[in-house]
């Protein structure tokens, strides 16, 4: 019966066509593991309902329903059987998506509760913005209750020295310094490459001093055991 929450809450406002989702909860398509679709749900500004899908990246988002108090349908029920009773007699050589998805072609919400735009940012304090707030509460809410961010990704190192500037190169752009193998600290004696000048250094994989200087695995690659004469100083300003 829970299949039946997206036409019971979509008949409360019925508008011109709008293109069908690619999922709807408990319809078709990629539904998010876990998450249960929840509604009709009375709270003290609307009724509401949602359930969640599952984007590329396998994240889950929430396809949401609402009805502000004073504005839902009074014949609900008798419309919902009418509805699932056409719709049933579709369904017969046809699939989900198709039949599902060109009802909601023609059947959308009068208004929505994105967080940039809609009811909610157009009319807060409206009927409409104060039952956006309460959905958008209920949603964070719900989406807490099973699912868990993954971590936010390490912050990207801060390379602390640059290969060198070149003295014997005078152009801004394209200068480059010798490569050479280092291997149990030792740094080998034949050049194997060239460098580009203001590569950022990685001193956290075996290096050489040379002086003030360093021997460094360099970018953008940072081979181990690959090296080049590097200075202290930002990426940027050693160009």
């Amino acid at each position: 019966m829970k299949r039946l929450l997206f036409l019971f809450l979509l008949l409360w406002h019925l508008l011109p066509a709008q293109a069908a989702p690619a999922c709807i909860p408990g319809l078709y398509g990629d539904q998010f593991p876990g998450s249960t679709i929840t509604g009709p749900l009375r709270g003290d500004r609307g009724w509401y309902g949602w359930g969640w899908c599952r984007n590329a990246q396998g994240e889950p988002y929430s396809m949401s329903l609402i009805c502000a108090h004073g504005e839902c349908t009074s014949d609900i029920g008798g419309q919902v059987g009418r509805t699932m009773a056409d719709l049933g007699r579709k369904l017969i050589g046809s699939t989900k998506r198709e039949v599902y998805g060109a009802w909601w072609d023609a059947n959308a919400l009068a208004y929505h509760c994105r967080e940039n735009d809609g009811a909610q940012v157009t009319e807060p304090s409206s009927p409409r913005g104060l039952a956006c707030a309460e959905l958008r509460a209920l949603l964070a809410a719900d989406l807490a209750s099973f699912y868990t961010p993954p971590p936010p990704p390490p912050p990207p190192p801060v390379y602390t020295h640059a290969v060198k500037v070149n003295p014997a190169c005078t152009l801004p752009t394209g200068c480059t310094r010798p490569v050479y193998l280092l291997a149990n600290g030792v740094r080998g004696t034949a050049a194997v490459g060239r460098a580009e000048v203001g590569q950022p250094c990685d001193l956290s994989k075996p290096t050489a001093a040379s002086g003030a200087d360093v021997w460094a695995s360099f970018g953008p690659l940072f081979e181990t055991g690959k090296v080049a004469l590097c200075a202290r100083g930002t990426p940027a300003a050693a160009q």
